[in-house]
Parts: structure tokens; C-alpha cells; sequence
């Protein structure tokens, strides 16, 4: 008991009688969305979530050019709630200790 060509007709012919021409092409818009929709999701869930990484604010010392040769770089940790001037003077310790 397989389906044929004229059963397939048989319930296409009802479809269009039942809901018309306009809703099917509806529903088969709204099937189409669905699986895009789906597939999408399997792609997303497939890839690692890469971990969003915060930049550390950048401090920039009076004095200096913005654009000019930099020949040497510091690196130190700032507190949120470090007072400007301390981070200034580690700064400068840590250049001298460089230099």
C-alpha cells in the first residue's frame, strides 16, 4: 500500500478547497521560516560560545604624544577604585625599574 501520483493530487485538490490558494502559501512560508529557524539553532548550539573578554582601560600619562614612538611597554593592574594619582606614581616606579 504505497502512495501514488493520484493520491498525493487527491490531497493537494482538498488542501486548496479547504484553506485556498493563499493561505497553503501562508502555512508553507511559516514551514519554511520554522526550519530555517531550526537550523539555525543547531549551528548555534554546535559552536563554542567564546567568552566576551573585557579591555582593560587604557591610561594615558600628560605629556605624552599621541602617534609618537613608543619604545617600551608598561604593564600594571588598576582597581576600579584607585586613586588616579597612586596609579601615576606606580607608573613611573615601574618605567624607572624598566629603564
Amino acid at each position: 500500500m504505497g502512495l501514488s501520483a493520484s493520491h498525493v493530487l487527491l490531497v493537494v485538490v482538498v488542501g486548496l478547497l479547504l484553506f485556498g490558494g493563499a493561505r497553503i502559501a501562508e502555512i508553507g512560508k511559516g514551514l519554511g521560516e520554522g526550519i530555517r529557524q531550526l537550523k539555525k539553532g543547531l549551528r548555534e548550539a554546535d559552536e563554542p560560545a567564546e567568552p566576551a573578554v573585557a579591555e582593560p582601560p587604557r591610561l594615558r600619562l600628560a605629556g605624552t604624544t599621541p602617534g609618537a614612538k613608543k619604545r617600551r611597554v608598561v604593564e600594571i593592574e588598576v582597581d576600579d577604585d584607585e586613586d588616579l594619582a597612586e596609579v601615576v606614581r606606580r607608573v613611573r616606579e615601574s618605567r624607572e625599574r624598566a629603564g
